[in-house]
């Protein structure tokens, strides 16, 4: 009787050892599962993330190329602000706004058998020359402004043709006493086209 007690009481510790060992492992697993879970949740929350960013980005380039194709069907704006080198001529045509964007028309002309390959197009803030320097003055130039989209990224103007092409910056002035230099430098070439205007002409723009 006393042997039959001592190994029911064994018996009764070993499934008790067995359970809690099992709840264990359980727990373990679980906590296992759980931080798989975790990680395998990661990439699919950054791939939504970054679906969405290049959703938005899309929408804006949309809405920026629908901008300009508006632009370029309407007559434009005569400035009279031009600069011609030998048969190179370069026009600003237009200046136009909408939200928090400025969109610049520019047109070049080119009068020569020669193509005229475009290198670059830039936007500077400088000084006005001082009166009776001259033109061989260098400009002191404030900062470079970075467009945010090109409409027609032709870079090639053939002998005898004229390019049309909508520059989008982001919305600014200018301080007092600067001025907005916009420059077309030819690629291999010393065609270089640069015409200077002011805060008169930007808080003019026409509203698309």
């Amino acid at each position: 009787m006393r042997i039959l007690l001592s190994s029911l009481i064994g018996l009764a510790l070993l499934s008790q050892g067995i359970y809690v060992a099992a709840q264990a492992n359980a727990t373990r697993t679980k906590g296992i599962e759980q931080l798989l879970a975790y990680h395998a949740r990661m990439p699919s929350t950054t791939r939504d993330s970054a679906a969405k960013k290049s959703s938005r980005e899309e929408e804006h380039s949309l809405l920026l190329k629908a901008s300009c194709e508006r632009i370029m069907k309407g007559p434009g704006q005569l400035t009279f602000l031009s600069n011609r080198n030998g048969k190179v001529k370069l026009q600003l045509r237009g200046i136009y706004t909408q939200g928090s964007m400025l969109y610049f028309l520019l047109r070049l002309n080119n009068r020569s058998p020669l193509d005229y390959e475009i290198e670059r197009i830039r936007f500077s803030i400088v000084d006005p020359p001082a009166r009776g320097a001259g033109r061989a003055m260098p400009l002191m130039r404030y900062g470079e402004l970075s467009s945010v989209y090109l409409y027609d990224s032709t870079v090639l103007v053939p002998g005898y043709s004229r390019l049309r092409n909508v520059i989008v910056l982001p919305r600014f002035t200018l301080p007092r006493g600067k001025r907005l230099l916009i420059e077309v430098l030819e690629k291999d070439g010393g065609r270089h086209l640069q015409i200077k205007t002011s805060n008169f002409l930007l808080e003019r723009a026409r509203i698309i």
